[in-house]
């Protein structure tokens, strides 16, 4: 198969559509933290402004490499929770954009960490 085809692109199913994710759209811009917790973090990102029909955007949490959270939101989301994580522990955000006419390159990692535990056990 001839490198970059049709065929050897990453495929998904978002919304019943078959959609192809392949190099085009920009992936978003401005990843920060919100807030987070001991378990959780909030992370937020800017709105698409392109003109392409957008579907949503795939969030990735990944720790060392493995994927630990696959979040797919809507295209009016800007944020997401990501809930049930470990404790004190760096986790790699990546963003990408889910679109009809093309798809999008995953943003460079954001590191970001959850808090220490403050409670009683």
């Amino acid at each position: 198969m001839k490198r970059g085809s049709l065929l050897s692109r990453f495929c998904i199913v978002f919304a019943n559509h078959f959609v192809i994710l392949f190099s085009g759209l920009d992936p978003p811009s401005n990843i920060t933290k919100l807030e987070s917790t001991h378990k959780s973090l909030v992370i937020q990102w800017n709105a698409y402004t392109g003109t392409a029909a957008l579907l949503g955007y795939q969030v990735l949490v990944l720790r060392e490499d493995d994927v630990k959270k696959d979040i797919t939101v809507a295209p009016n989301t800007t944020s997401v929770s990501i809930e049930n994580l470990g404790v004190l522990t760096e986790y790699c955000v990546q963003i990408r954009l889910i679109a009809t006419e093309a798809g999008g390159n995953l943003s460079d990692c954001f590191f970001v960490s959850t808090d220490e535990f403050h409670g009683k056990l």
